[in-house]
């Protein structure tokens, strides 16, 4: 999969691994499904912590170890943090314990992936604009049908899915640096990246960091 989004003009994915860091492997034992790896990114622990074994979400244990939502609205209250998501399984960590986030959207089904996943980054980039959150966690969800429908050996099949994707993570980049500027007065983001299932998540957030554990 990595081979194949170099191989392709994706230029804000591009951008977002030149100044990251990037990897083919994954670690052995975590099992390669959406639900548990969503719920090990959003709670710093391991599926055997967590307990979410596959998508039913059955045994979450998101009362011992909450989301980072839950974590930062109970040591910064004030702090406001959204989830917008194509994805509506995230929601059901985002929205876990108490409190939740402030801001808990799905994005519903707009004709097609490509559709869905750009109506979920322009909501993001609303948010952004009207309230300047503090922290924002969104998920594309059109790489993962590329995944799921043409494996990872078709980079012919699968050029067009990543070319959309990197367009609406170039609406995301925007926006982050529109609001970071010192003109506007808002927040230093800071757009941290991660796939899973070939889904891709981004969170962008002020500098104030909270530990997960």
């Amino acid at each position: 999969m990595l081979d194949h989004i170099k191989s392709v003009n994706t230029p804000n994915l591009h951008r977002l691994m030149a100044e990251g860091t990037t990897g083919s492997s994954s670690i052995l034992g975590h099992p390669t499904i959406s639900a548990p790896s969503w719920s090990t990114i959003l709670t710093g622990v391991w599926n055997t912590k967590h307990g979410v074994q596959d998508n039913s979400f059955a045994g979450a244990r998101y009362d011992q170890y909450p989301s980072a939502f839950a974590q930062i609205e109970r040591t910064e209250p004030t702090r406001r943090t959204a989830a917008i998501l194509t994805w509506g399984g995230i929601a059901t960590v985002a929205g876990s314990g108490s409190p939740k986030a402030d801001v808990l959207i799905t994005t519903p089904n707009a004709g097609s992936e490509a559709a869905t996943d750009t109506a979920t980054a322009t909501a993001v980039a609303s948010e952004i604009a009207a309230s300047g959150p503090d922290f924002v966690f969104t998920q594309l969800d059109q790489v993962d049908g590329a995944g799921h429908w043409t494996g990872t050996s078709a980079p012919r099949t699968t050029r067009p899915w990543r070319r959309s994707t990197s367009r609406s993570a170039g609406s995301l980049l925007r926006w982050t640096s529109v609001s970071a500027t010192p003109a506007s007065g808002g927040p230093c983001w800071s757009p941290p990246t991660t796939v899973t299932c070939c889904s891709v998540g981004t969170a962008v957030r002020p500098p104030t960091r909270h530990r997960l554990s």
